[in-house]
């Protein structure tokens, strides 16, 4: 009987969706070591997650001696290298291990350029990444919006693999609260932050409100951005809703309140409420610069796609959200748990072990 494959990832925090695809990758007998830069961050949604024991093996960059010996141990003796963060001080020295070892290694990334754009991003990416660029490691990357931004920055001469977030969806699949309701709820999940567009969000409901008295926006979240957006909603303070940051566990309850979800973002890699939504049965509106509108959403099918940092096409796409006939939400209801069904944990745990051997065969 041959032994389970050997693979260390190299990874920034343990997020919730993280713990339970590694989990779910461990309970496959495969053996997976992976090794967080730290433990928590200090952004308004990470600083208040309750992460879930972890199941599988682990260790943390920022628990005292950084690389101890049995983490390059675990390293050395492992068949696969997933390099998922680069802006580390333990990055560099784990991949020139992995570099002078000469076994299989491969990058897992989100789309570049979220931080670092244009030329001086490409430039940065180029030289931080120069071990990368010049071999041909494969890229799993987040989405096929990424997969297509790292192959036009880093060429075409290696194996790519659309890899992206997954989740136990299975719990957002309840009952819809308000189902034949008129009224629409619209509901953002997510940072109060300028990046996930709430303020356009914002402007865009203050102006439905005038003509729709009877809908209501909810943001379930909290951030630095919540004052000017109460300011902004002033005149329709009535319909909107701040119950503050939602407990993981708690979101599945909120989510059925609703009649779609806005995602809004000026930029999202990826963005897990959409399939979380999705699978929740709600519609989804985002924009074109959020990685899963790619992959998941269906423009009139399941959702709506608009131009990011537009805030007349969001209005656009929330009033015609609004003149739905219950018979039509409920179609779109269907269409969007329809358009997870193969998005589920099992499909990532499938995807990362297959492309884990593609990238060994490489």
């Amino acid at each position: 009987m041959a032994s389970p494959r050997k693979i260390f990832v190299f990874t920034y925090l343990p997020s919730p969706y993280q713990v339970e695809l590694f989990d779910a990758v461990t309970a496959t007998g495969t053996d997976l070591f992976v090794f967080y830069a730290c433990r928590s961050h200090d952004t308004p949604i990470a600083e208040r997650w309750n992460i879930p024991p972890l199941a599988h093996a682990h260790a943390f960059a920022d628990s005292g001696g950084m690389l101890s010996g049995e983490v390059l141990e675990k390293l050395a003796r492992s068949d696969l290298y997933l390099m998922n963060y680069y802006r580390h001080p333990a990055a560099k020295p784990l991949l020139h291990a992995r570099l002078r070892s000469g076994k299989p290694w491969c990058f897992w990334g989100e789309r570049p350029g979220s931080r670092f754009r244009g030329l001086l991003g490409k430039l940065y990416r180029a030289v931080s990444l120069w071990p990368l660029l010049r071999s041909q490691a494969p890229i799993w990357g987040i989405g096929s919006w990424a997969v297509d931004a790292w192959r036009r920055d880093f060429g075409s001469r290696r194996a790519y693999h659309n890899i992206p977030y997954f989740s136990d969806l299975s719990r957002f699949a309840r009952p819809h609260v308000n189902a034949g309701a008129k009224t629409l709820r619209i509901l953002f999940s997510g940072s109060l932050i300028e990046r996930k567009g709430v303020d356009l969000l914002a402007h865009a409901f203050a102006e439905l409100a005038r003509e729709q008295p009877e809908a209501h926006l909810t943001f379930a979240g909290v951030g630095p951005l919540q004052a000017s957006l109460e300011q902004t909603l002033a005149s329709c303070a009535g319909q909107v809703e701040f119950p503050g940051f939602v407990p993981w566990d708690q979101l599945p309850a909120v989510y059925a309140e609703a009649d779609i979800l806005c995602v809004p973002s000026r930029y999202d890699g990826w963005a897990m409420v959409v399939p979380e939504g999705l699978a929740a049965g709600l519609p989804v509106m985002t924009t074109d610069h959020t990685g899963a509108a790619y992959d998941l959403v269906r423009h009139g099918i399941n959702g709506w796609t608009l131009p990011a940092h537009d805030r007349a096409a969001l209005l656009k796409c929330m009033r015609e959200a609004a003149a739905l006939s219950p018979e039509q939400r409920a179609t779109m209801r269907t269409a969007a748990v329809a358009s997870v069904s193969q998005h589920q944990l099992d499909d990532g745990v499938a995807r990362f072990l297959q492309a884990a051997e593609a990238s060994l065969a490489a």
